[in-house]
């Protein structure tokens, strides 16, 4: 997999990297999903930050899962919580718009 090309450093080709790094350290300690779990889901990005840094957070932790089986439910599970966390937090700011809207005298749409 690791290549010595002089062709450019990509996001994909460092994540491509990282991934062979990671598959080979789970078939090399056993123990490691354990340890890995907590990490993967204490660097999910905030809610707050931008789009793509949740879809490729998320498309490297469904990688992961590809590889890792054992973490593959609760990897789910931390998305669609983090789906529900965004969706709520942004209906939240919806209504808190249109009432400082309404209070002001204003038409919400």
């Amino acid at each position: 997999m690791p290549s010595t090309s002089t062709s450019p450093l990509t996001r994909r080709i460092v994540y491509d990297r990282l991934h062979y790094l990671l598959r080979h350290l789970l078939s090399l300690i056993p123990t490691l999903p354990s340890t890995l779990q907590p990490l993967l889901i204490r660097h999910f990005p905030h809610k707050r930050q931008n789009q793509i840094a949740q879809t490729t957070y998320i498309r490297n932790l469904l990688r992961v899962s590809s590889y890792c089986p054992e973490l593959a439910d609760r990897i789910i599970a931390t998305i669609v919580d983090r789906a529900i966390q965004i969706d709520v937090s942004s209906n939240i700011f919806q209504i808190y718009a249109a009432v400082n809207v309404l209070s002001q005298g204003g038409n919400p749409n």
